[in-house]
């Protein structure tokens, strides 16, 4: 299977050329109230909240496709402001295969600073390919193994293309079939910090003080366990993966330059696959160290190189094989997505919505950082949003006041 190549037009030069265009921006503008039910997100609420319609974020003129931008010589980053009485909506549209969350998070404070007046650094160019980079950077450090068989058993290429149309096929099954719709939940900051201090608690007790997992470990942990709480007690095997942002890895001298790097440097990490129905034996502390030490292993130069080595060789993308569910965890806190006030001397970011434009990606549970919570994007199942939501109540129940656990 033949994959398309894109190249980026990136003048070097100082001024730009009278063709160049940076960006594109539309507005709309209304004297009435916004057709958006605006959340109460409290710290002390934990709730599913309303996804309004991507129109007010987008104009339909915009790209959805890297093909798209190419064919209209259309810019990559699109702008849209939809203007009511009672607040104002901001929609930033880019192309996933250029930005990940940490490059539209340079590109957010950028906007930001402009707004505000502030000075903002451009982040330096890179013309170099991160994996030979990596290979630089690891020199005689040895490659590590991985369990290929499991790998491979639960991955599909996209350079076959019976796992294409497997996926694709998947992807319309959940939509039409099992009528996956996107929606968004908030955990509030102080419910937040009592449950991620108590399940700290049981990981330092139970590995007598050697390992410990942060926030995000117990969020993804968290995320599996109550997203699949209601399930059918059947033997369908859970493919869990998490996403590593591996600027850090490769920041030490002599590439520190990278951990402004605005473009995709992101690793998929694959867990030991288990059973959906073990999970209700599998406690959130185990959960999340679980998490943790894949993450720790992934962080060591001679395993990203193997995985990044076998990914662009391999060209994965979720296999979809009968008899397993999957579900990928993107934690976007260190990229900044919500740290704006778009210019705003007063007042807050009422919500926070994200969409993949195709809604061919279900299954990808993506958390951010909003004002007084985290705020969590996913396509799921009504089964699965039902068990959430119940999930919600119950953390709202027994973590809203102290109960002897401060925060």
């Amino acid at each position: 299977m033949q994959l398309a190549k894109w190249a980026i037009r990136a003048p070097s030069s100082p001024t730009l050329p009278d063709d160049y265009q940076l960006y594109n921006f539309t507005s709309v503008q209304s004297d009435k109230a916004a057709p958006i039910s605006l959340p109460s997100l409290t710290p002390t609420s934990a709730r599913r909240f309303e996804n309004p319609s991507v129109k007010h974020f987008r104009s339909p003129q915009t790209p959805t496709t890297i093909g798209q931008h190419a064919k209209r010589q259309a810019p990559l980053l699109s702008l849209h402001v939809s203007t009511w009485s009672n607040c104002q909506a901001v929609g930033i549209t880019v192309p996933h295969g250029v930005f990940d969350a940490v490059g539209l998070g340079l590109v957010i404070r950028a906007l930001d600073a402009e707004l505000t007046g502030e000075n903002w650094e451009v982040p330096e160019l890179s013309e170099s390919n991160l994996l030979e980079l990596l290979r630089n950077a690891a020199g005689n450090v040895p490659i590590a193994t991985t369990n290929t068989p499991d790998r491979l058993q639960f991955t599909g290429s996209a350079k076959r293309p019976w796992d294409v149309v497997r996926f694709l096929w998947s992807a319309v099954h959940e939509r039409y079939w099992q009528w996956c719709t996107r929606g968004d939940i908030f955990v509030g900051r102080a419910i937040l910090e009592r449950f991620v201090k108590k399940v700290k608690e049981e990981v330092g007790e139970e590995s007598g003080g050697k390992e410990w997992v942060s926030t995000g470990d117990v969020l993804a942990a968290w995320t599996v366990k109550a997203l699949f709480s209601l399930e059918p007690k059947g033997c369908d095997s859970l493919l869990l993966g998490t996403l590593y942002d591996f600027r850090s890895t490769l920041s030490p001298p002599p590439i520190s330059s990278l951990s402004q790097y605005p473009h995709n440097a992101i690793a998929p990490i694959l867990l030991p696959p288990f059973s959906v129905a073990s999970l209700a034996t599998t406690s959130l502390s185990n959960l999340a160290l679980q998490h943790r030490r894949a993450i720790t292993q992934q962080r060591q130069l001679g395993s990203l190189l193997e995985n990044l080595t076998w990914s662009e060789t391999f060209k994965p993308i979720p296999g979809r094989r009968s008899g397993t569910v999957g579900l990928v965890i993107s934690n976007q806190v260190r990229a900044g997505l919500t740290r704006t006030r778009w210019g705003a001397e007063e007042g807050q970011v009422a919500g926070w919505w994200e969409w993949g434009l195709e809604d061919v990606m279900d299954h990808i549970a993506a958390w951010n950082e909003l004002d007084d919570g985290w705020v969590m994007s996913i396509m799921t199942r009504p089964i699965r949003w039902k068990a959430l939501e119940g999930e919600l109540e119950k953390l709202e129940k027994d973590f809203s006041e102290c109960k002897g656990v401060p925060a």
